[in-house]
């Protein structure tokens, strides 16, 4: 190291001396000579340059002085900013480590909770399948029981009192299937079958069904089946005729005066399948406009308050709107309050050829 430094104290001299005797040897060059003064006029050139000299290489070394006293902090400053953006990454680092442990831990619980709401569905659903088999095979010998004893001598009083009875059981059994096929739309197990059928057999004979309903409530009855409207159909009969059955039973739960009327007609007359519009519309206590967007769901009614009234739980809409998507239509409705309500059974159908 010391033989490096007077290494470079030489060289600094033998420098010092080129550029002393470059610049002496300028200004001699440039200024004209005195004869007889040569000597002094070279001495003195000599000296100026030397002091010129000196006074450069004070400046240069002064200013290089300074830049080597300012590196230094340069380098502190430069190295604490790089040790201050190494830490601050490292805390980012850590949160990211940390944020990907808080989401890992959450899709996992998200995960279990997702296989346990499975389970519990699927238990569920095995719950009401069992259940409902169970609870038909005593009410079947309910309805059969009574309807043997129809058969019998009874008195007008206990007649009545056995017409109840039936119409409760057939009430109960129709509650009981729809439990069970919401059960299957749910496990995907219900089945829909393709076959030729009347629509007018269709609709009659599912209102026959509902006629005792209607004339215990006093309740009038219409049915609009235009000619145009095409009577051999391609499609699932029984599922339609569950969904008409099911419109026309809420229709009637929730009127008291007036009456029922149920149109047919094609929204769509060309190209194949045919939109078919099955409405059915009552005279009923309606449905408020903020209400309507969720009477189609499980176990929900539009006014809790009228279940009491009225009865029911909530699953006719909800199954017959279920229904009508696995047979590939809509139900729509349309209702204003204390005016009555109009469900559109929209449904695309092809004719029988």
């Amino acid at each position: 190291m010391a033989h490096n430094s007077r290494k470079q104290q030489i060289t600094n001299i033998v420098a010092a001396v080129i550029v002393i005797l470059a610049v002496a040897t300028g200004i001699y060059a440039a200024a004209p000579l005195h004869k007889g003064h040569e000597a002094i006029y070279l001495t003195c050139t000599v000296i100026t340059a030397a002091l010129l000299t000196l006074l450069g290489l004070y400046l240069l070394n002064h200013r290089l002085q300074a830049l080597m006293d300012h590196r230094p902090q340069n380098l502190q400053d430069e190295l604490k900013a790089r040790s201050e953006a190494e830490y601050e990454l490292h805390i980012q680092a850590k949160l990211l480590e940390d944020e990907i442990a808080v989401r890992q831990k959450a899709e996992e619980e998200l995960h279990l909770a997702k296989k346990l709401a499975e389970s519990v569905n699927q238990a569920k659903s095995f719950f009401l399948t069992n259940m409902s088999h169970e609870l038909r095979t005593p009410l079947n010998g309910v309805i059969g029981m009574a309807q043997l004893l129809a058969l019998t001598g009874m008195t007008e009083e206990q007649q009545d009192l056995l017409e109840t009875l039936q119409l409760s059981a057939n009430s109960l059994l129709g509650l009981i299937n729809n439990i069970l096929d919401i059960t299957r739309i749910e496990t995907e197990q219900l089945q829909i079958s393709e076959q030729e059928y009347s629509l007018r057999a269709c609709i009659k004979e599912t209102v026959m069904l509902q006629q005792p309903h209607l004339a215990e409530k006093g309740l009038w009855f219409k049915l609009q089946l235009p000619d145009d409207v095409p009577d051999i159909l391609t499609g699932d009969r029984v599922r339609i005729s569950q969904i008409l059955a099911n419109l026309l039973s809420n229709a009637i739960k929730f009127t008291d005066q007036g009456g029922i009327t149920i149109t047919a007609c094609i929204k769509e007359q060309y190209g194949a399948p045919l939109l078919l519009d099955l409405a059915v519309t009552d005279t009923g206590i309606g449905i408020e406009q903020e209400k309507q967007a969720y009477i189609f769901d499980l176990f929900t009614q539009a006014d809790e308050t009228l279940t009491r009234r009225h009865g029911g739980i909530g699953i006719g809409l909800a199954l017959s709107s279920k229904l009508a998507e696995l047979i590939g239509g809509t139900i729509t409705v349309e209702s204003e309050v204390n005016k009555g309500s109009t469900f559109h059974l929209l449904l695309p159908c092809t004719q029988a050829s």
